[in-house]
């Protein structure tokens, strides 16, 4: 999951919602960022916290897990 930092609220406010439910904005920690970029007005920053002190063996499990979910996820697109 990728990081998000909020540096605009302290940590733990709470926010009003449009529809004027509470809700709560939680800072979390800024990862180790290996990309930072925008997509219009959204900041997109890709970390590697997940992989980056693993050995070979087990990033290559990781990623094994990843496709496995994005195949079951796809073959159940396929059979709606």
């Amino acid at each position: 999951m990728p990081n998000i930092h909020n540096t605009r609220r302290p940590k733990n406010m709470l926010n009003q919602s449009s529809l004027g439910e509470a809700t709560r904005v939680v800072e979390i920690k800024e990862g180790n960022v290996v990309r930072d970029f925008k997509i219009g007005n959204t900041r997109v920053k890709i970390c590697d916290d997940c992989c980056r002190d693993k050995t070979p063996d087990q990033v290559d499990a990781i990623l094994k897990r990843i496709a496995q979910a994005v195949q079951e996820c796809l073959s159940a697109q396929v059979s709606d």
